[in-house]
């Protein structure tokens, strides 16, 4: 587990209308999400991510990490038995001016060391496939080099606005005997297909068969904010899980 400290978190608040936004007018919200951000929850969700991926392989890569404020102890964490080289600061880096600092755990090698050193541009890595369409569920703008290849080709995207292709609808309170106890944040119904999205990075898919609520009825749809409710999964659910819907 990637514990991170994160002391201005962000978080959007986004309210949907029920038609395009009218200046001047009365806009009625037909719904609305609490969605985290922030460097230090980011951060969190891709080293959980990558630590699977990087514990399976048997060449050990080099983990090169411009993350401010992740310590090499975090990275070795999620990346155990690696060569870490630790850049600091990553604005100088991604820019490539400026004063740049390094560090290295005990099992980075100096011919590592150099041949980084001699080559830090070198871009031969490949993200994994599931690291990647993870990072496209979360709400974002459209993904850039930025400033890594120079000022010309600095966050060249589609548009600036944010992407958000998924709906953040609740979270997993507890789990027992095949019911998950949830606290609603956007509707969903019988039928719907759901994410959900452990701390430990695993996402269980499901498709709930019946909803009830706090009394103990079955009903079709989760409409009240905040309200309780149950569902069926065979998979254990940790508390503090994520439930998300692809928007239709």
């Amino acid at each position: 587990m990637i514990y991170t400290v994160t002391f201005n978190p962000a978080i959007d608040y986004v309210v949907r209308l029920d038609r395009e936004l009218q200046v001047g007018d009365v806009n009625r919200a037909r719904g609305e999400d609490c969605v985290l951000g922030g460097k230090g929850i980011n951060v969190s969700g891709v080293l959980a991510q990558l630590a699977p991926t990087l514990a399976q392989r048997t060449d050990k890569p080099v983990l090169v990490s411009m993350a401010a404020g992740v310590t090499i102890a975090a990275l070795e964490q999620a990346a155990p038995g690696c060569p870490i080289l630790r850049i600091m600061p990553n604005t100088a880096c991604a820019v490539g001016a400026g004063l740049t600092l390094y560090d290295a755990n005990a099992l980075l090698t100096k011919p590592q060391l150099d041949a980084f050193l001699a080559d830090p541009y070198n871009d031969s890595f490949e993200l994994p496939d599931d690291v990647i369409e993870e990072l496209n569920r979360t709400s974002h703008r459209h993904y850039s080099p930025g400033f890594y290849f120079g000022k010309e080709q600095a966050q060249q995207t589609p548009s600036h606005t944010y992407v958000r292709d998924w709906d953040f609808i609740g979270t997993v309170d507890s789990w027992e005997n095949g019911v998950a106890h949830c606290t609603q944040r956007g509707k969903f119904a019988v039928g719907d297909s759901i994410e959900i999205l452990q701390p430990d990075g695993s996402v269980v898919k499901l498709t709930p068969a019946w909803i009830e609520n706090a009394d103990g009825e079955r009903v079709d749809a989760t409409p009240h904010p905040m309200m309780q409710y149950t569902i069926p999964c065979e998979t254990p659910l940790m508390a503090y899980s994520l439930i998300r819907m692809q928007k239709q």
